[in-house]
């Protein structure tokens, strides 16, 4: 029903919208009441809710009625409850799967079903039900696969926001989940606190020429001696205030046309508006000199990287910097 107040008489009702499937009936002129109907049949799976404004005309002055005045803007919200018209239907006509005798599968096939009601109520599967008597095969639940992306050190992250539960017109005595997560990196990726340095090469795809440039300390490898370590002897630290120095031979003074940089860093905040440059790798002349052949250094929370070619090296004009603003992730660095 609507209604709206007016010292005269309500002669007509507008609805401003595209093609509305309404309409609004005056029914008491001095009362100002009216009716809003349906002009045809309304659909929840065409469309579940409809909204749009909607203004009240009085009956007009002088001859003929000219002149109406119309009031202010109504919004109207209409929401279409369902019905429980479809039954279910599975996805295939057909579902084919192949077992060897004597074996016992946890799961041999997937099948699902779908109901075209537009409501959660009446469009959810509830159950599934095997109807040939004697056969040697069971139905498990299996509703939610669901991929999450998740940053380290981000906090914890909701995984069911807005679960709910519904029940199929029965009663519920106890309720039993259980919820299984894998992920795709702590002991099947390129874990550096799980794996040694020579197994995460071969896992991640290393060349077989790779050059550690921060193994743990040994008696060839000292000069990661001073570097402050986390729990994890792969796992340096760096404050700023001391670096490796990489002895000369272990890496060469320029970069051929191809090389890849491939390092694991979680960085911290810098302190600052304005952060200097955090070198982490730097190939430069000797002191008082201190060019630098290349660089890879992070800069105002973005990834640097600089290549320098010597005037005998270089044919044509290429870029010397490469900038990335990168999240909190692996970072592999290829230039070909």
């Amino acid at each position: 029903m609507l209604g709206f107040e007016a010292e005269g008489e309500i002669c007509a009702f507008k609805i401003h919208g595209q093609e509305m499937p309404f309409e609004a009936v005056v029914l008491n002129k001095t009362s100002g009441e009216g009716r809003l109907r349906a002009k045809s049949p309304i659909d929840c799976e065409l469309q579940k809710e409809y909204t749009f404004i909607i203004q009240a005309y009085d009956c007009g002055s002088g001859p003929g009625g000219t002149n109406w005045k119309k009031s202010h803007k109504a919004v109207v919200h209409i929401q279409v409850k369902d019905v429980n018209e479809f039954s279910p239907a599975f996805k295939e006509s057909v579902y084919k799967a192949t077992v060897t005798e004597g074996k016992i599968y946890d799961s041999i096939l997937q099948v699902e079903a779908i109901d075209e009601d537009c409501s959660p109520q009446y469009s959810q599967i509830c159950n599934y039900e095997i109807v040939t008597t004697d056969v040697p095969f069971a139905i498990d639940r299996n509703d939610w696969n669901k991929r999450i992306e998740y940053k380290p050190g981000s906090g914890s992250i909701p995984l069911f926001p807005s679960i709910r539960l519904e029940t199929c017109d029965g009663p519920v005595s106890s309720i039993h989940t259980t919820i299984e997560l894998q992920n795709n990196y702590i002991g099947k990726g390129c874990d550096r606190e799980t794996y040694s340095e020579k197994s995460l090469q071969k896992l991640c795809g290393a060349s077989s020429g790779a050059i550690d440039l921060l193994p743990s300390p040994s008696a060839t490898t000292n000069w990661t001696a001073g570097l402050l370590m986390d729990n994890n002897d792969m796992i340096f630290k760096f404050d700023g205030k001391q670096g490796a120095k990489i002895p000369d031979g272990i890496v060469p003074k320029n970069l051929t046309d191809q090389f890849t940089i491939a390092l694991w860093m979680k960085h911290g905040p810098s302190p600052g508006l304005r952060a200097e440059k955090e070198t982490i790798l730097c190939n430069s002349d000797k002191t008082e000199m201190n060019r630098h052949h290349y660089a890879l250094y992070v800069h105002n929370c973005r990834l640097v990287f600089l290549l320098r070619k010597d005037f005998d090296q270089a044919d044509t004009f290429r870029p010397a910097e490469f900038h990335w603003k990168l999240d909190q992730v692996p970072v592999v660095f290829s230039y070909l």
